[in-house]
């Protein structure tokens, strides 16, 4: 064949290779499956990078509660991703913020992540702010906080050197106060 014809179909060929690579990358990152389905959930398309120098940080270091759910997020991610994280009592760069959606410290992040609460949001409601610099997790209740975290730990991807969370915001909370599954 002429050059022409095989510089033509060369071309198309790696354009070709190139928007089905693109393609399913970016149908990758829009698929983003938690169960249960949040009631607000909004993927900002940025990536929270997990390394060694992840901390996960308590708003309140007396709340036993948060410090067990942390520890539970923790155990996780290791078991998971293979990746070692620690609790940390100050803010680093790298921080995973977790607490009451009642501490300043929760409110002034959820803001800066442009997140909104609703008025309607009951006791075992959340909300949760994955950024490419950092995670904030906020809770109405010590509970809240906890199911924060199990939405997060679905979030997060790859292992060791290549974990991940996906970028998202999310709020939720229950639509019924008692959930059961009954199998006769």
């Amino acid at each position: 064949p002429p050059a022409s014809l095989r510089l033509t179909l060369l071309f198309s060929i790696v354009v070709s290779t190139s928007l089905l690579a693109f393609g399913q990358q970016a149908s990758t990152s829009a698929k983003i499956s938690i169960l249960p389905q949040p009631r607000e959930l909004t993927a900002t398309g940025e990536v929270f990078r997990l390394d060694v120098n992840t901390q996960v940080t308590l708003a309140d270091p007396r709340s036993t509660e948060d410090q067990f759910a942390a520890n539970d997020f923790i155990d996780d991610v290791k078991q998971t991703a293979g990746l070692t994280l620690k609790t940390s009592r100050g803010r680093g760069r790298k921080t995973i913020l977790i607490g009451l959606m009642s501490l300043p410290s929760i409110q002034s992040a959820l803001k800066t992540s442009n997140v909104t609460l609703p008025p309607s949001i009951n006791e075992e409601g959340y909300a949760l702010s994955v950024g490419k610099d950092g995670v904030v997790v906020g809770g109405a209740s010590p509970a809240g906080v906890f199911y924060g975290l199990q939405t997060l730990k679905q979030l997060v991807r790859g292992d060791a050197a290549d974990a991940y969370i996906q970028g998202i915001r999310i709020v939720d909370w229950p639509a019924m106060r008692w959930r059961g599954v009954s199998d006769d």
